[in-house]
């Protein structure tokens, strides 16, 4: 164990970092005031027995070392004295502790105080005690490279700092068998009494395997695994309890800022029609920056799917008309000239017909008869079935080509490279084309014959198909409609590591505390825990800390699509190996992510009562950079807000100040 401790990372520097080093100086020497001390240097760890989470029925029925695990916990001070003098003799013992960082990006702002809090909670409680930080996230913790954090004499240094530089992060993998023992075997080497792991949902639905695994092994073998919830996205909700996951609030003060400043910017130009499309992230990120910047139009994934005001469903065809009209009503109309469209992840998994268009063409190359000569697109133009051609047609020739290959030389399907925000924004652009093309046609009817043209005078497009507008569309519209600028943009990777705000400060660092709580208990006794803070939108020292199951987040998955060998497949064995990494994955039990879009949103219900107001006008704001200091910097997202009060009381907030909403 001695060699471990000669692995070693490269420390931060916090010199020459021009304008921002009196800030990064500044904010690694303050504390985040959190959490009453009684909370944190003696307490019980108590059971709310009122509070049960019910498990899904499929997880209480095939997983029964999940079946207790149903009663979130919460930290009260000690009452009595006695009490106290017990704690003393119950946490001489030395503890060791690991802390893991996971994910496929980078963790989300304020993960570095989650690791201070663990090593306050710890340096608080015992004398003799090591904190073991693993580097790289499993691949540091599989090859013995970790630091001893609570060695390390700079390690405040990190407080209150962005990116996740202290430990890096590594992506978790379904697990088998013997998986499960090697990790036994170095939880006992490393004399593990906890793991805490931060990650989002699909990192913590991998955890849920070894939170099994331990619940079936001897009590006084038993490690704790207990998650942390990290996710810019906020994809993961359980009323009262996770209203809120870290580095959302930091995600959206950076997004907001961003998109203010594009609406601004738009604003700003009165010369020609200029309109930004941005991709802010999941659904939830999405409507929180349309509240609080309030844009033209916004385009969600999980909305797609529900029929429009006129009960058809919705296409991509009928989505880029209706941007196409609302861009020339404002212009006609009112003379706005600029706006902003904002656009969810999730667009292609959710717009009607795309699942079937991905698989007729899977099922046209595995059915193709002619194995010298593959499909082409013409071959699927033929082939496919009606509404899945008019989604085709629509899409780049790159595109199409990638949905007809349908799999690569290993015999993996191919999706569509295309974002979807440069997708509208070239369609748009097209049906605006190809609309003002009618225009012109029409007009040379008047000025030769007098007349007017008929429904066959629409101009043809390689994009957008011939039927790109209605004739009843353009028959209002004497002149051609400028051609406007559009631009994409993506704020997504802007987003992961920016400084924590304030609250992201706190968060992390009260998460921390609280997974420690939950590590340090004897024999596993809250293995399969997350951490959680509640009562966020009181002052910080009356946050209460506790702890819910992650067993009544947990959904089990459907069986696996198998990847059928087609002829050509160059590799069949990497076909195999694929398939047999499908049916892995199929085991793991899925953290249930976020719903919105529902009747019960109270976010989503007032974002419709603005919506319409918002397409016909412009009320855009500009939230500005962050606040770390002042009474701007106690600001709560409107989601979080929405987690704790009534639908009457949060339209105040989002009518007077959005975002800078006082406590």
């Amino acid at each position: 164990m001695d060699s471990m401790r000669d692995h070693s990372c490269a420390v931060r520097s916090f010199q020459n970092r021009s304008a921002m080093e009196i800030l990064c100086n500044q904010r690694r020497i303050l504390t985040p005031d959190v959490v009453n001390c009684e909370k944190t240097s003696s307490y019980v760890v108590e059971r709310v027995e009122d509070a049960r989470l019910e498990l899904d029925p499929e997880v209480f029925r095939d997983w029964p070392c999940l079946r207790s695990h149903d009663t979130p916990v919460m930290l009260r001070p000690r009452v009595s004295s006695g009490d106290r003098n017990g704690a003393t003799g119950e946490f001489a013992r030395e503890m060791t502790i690991g802390v893991m960082l996971t994910g496929v990006w980078g963790p989300a702002s304020g993960i570095h105080n989650v690791v201070l809090g663990i090593n306050d909670h710890l340096k608080q409680r015992f004398q003799k005690y090591r904190l073991l930080g693993f580097m790289d996230g499993p691949s540091g913790f599989a090859s013995r490279r970790f630091l001893e954090l609570n060695k390390m004499p700079n390690l405040t240094s990190y407080a209150n700092q962005g990116g996740s530089d202290l430990l890096r992060y590594g992506s978790l993998r379904a697990m088998d068998e013997g998986d499960f023992k090697e990790i036994h075997g170095l939880c006992r080497e490393y004399g593990l009494h906890g793991l805490v792991v931060a990650g989002g949902p699909a990192e913590i639905s991998h955890v849920s395997q070894l939170v099994c695994y331990f619940e079936t092994v001897p009590e006084d073998e038993r490690v704790s695994i207990i998650s942390v919830f990290q996710s810019p996205n906020c994809n993961v909700y359980v009323p009262k309890w996770l209203p809120i996951t870290l580095g959302f609030d930091s995600a959206m003060t950076v997004s907001c800022e961003f998109a203010g400043n594009l609406s601004m910017d738009g604003l700003s130009s009165g010369r020609h029609i200029d309109y930004h499309f941005i991709r802010c992230g999941s659904s939830t990120a999405t409507l929180e920056v349309a509240l609080q910047v309030r844009p033209t139009y916004t385009i969600l994934a999980e909305d797609l799917p529900q029929c429009g005001p006129d009960g058809r469903v919705k296409t991509l065809r009928s989505l880029v008309r209706s941007v196409a009209n609302l861009m020339i009503k404002r212009y006609q109309m009112h003379r706005l000239r600029s706006g902003t469209i904002l656009i969810s992840d999730g667009f292609y998994d959710f717009l009607p017909h795309f699942a079937d268009l991905e698989r007729e063409c899977r099922q046209l190359q595995q059915n193709w008869p002619d194995i010298d000569k593959p499909p082409s697109i013409d071959d699927a133009l033929r082939f496919l079935s009606p509404p899945c051609l008019d989604i085709f047609i629509q899409l780049p020739r790159s595109d199409q080509d990638r949905l007809v290959k349908a799999y690569d030389k290993e015999g993996k399907p191919i999706v569509v490279e295309t974002e979807p925000e440069r997708l509208l924004a070239m369609l748009v652009m097209e049906h605006i084309r190809v609309m003002n093309e009618g225009i012109r046609r029409r007009n040379a009817a008047k000025d030769i014959g007098g007349g007017t043209s008929g429904p066959g005078s629409q101009g043809g497009s390689s994009i957008a198909g011939t039927e790109s507008y209605d004739e009843d569309s353009i028959q209002d519209m004497e002149e051609e409609f400028p051609i406007p600028c559009l631009r994409v943009h993506y704020l997504g990777q802007e987003a992961r590591c920016p400084l924590p705000s304030k609250f992201d400060s706190q968060f992390g660092w009260a998460l921390g505390q609280a997974a420690a709580a939950l590590a340090v208990a004897p024999e596993g006794k809250y293995n399969g825990y997350i951490a959680v803070v509640t009562d966020l939108l009181k002052d910080t020292t009356q946050w209460g800390l506790g702890g819910i199951p992650l067993a009544p987040l947990l959904r089990k998955q459907k069986e696996p699509e198998l990847i059928p060998i087609p002829a050509i497949a160059e590799n069949k064995e990497a076909v195999y190996r694929a398939n047999q990494k499908l049916k892995r994955e199929a085991k793991v039990l899925l953290v249930s992510k976020r719903q919105i879009c529902t009747r019960d949103d109270h976010v989503m219900n007032i974002y419709n009562k603005l919506r319409m107001g918002d397409m016909m006008a412009t009320h855009s704001r500009q939230p500005g950079p962050y606040q770390f200091e002042g009474p701007l910097s106690d600001g709560r997202t409107i989601s979080l807000l929405a987690a704790y009060m009534p639908p009457e009381e949060l339209q105040w907030p989002v009518d007077v100040a959005a975002h800078f909403t006082s406590r």
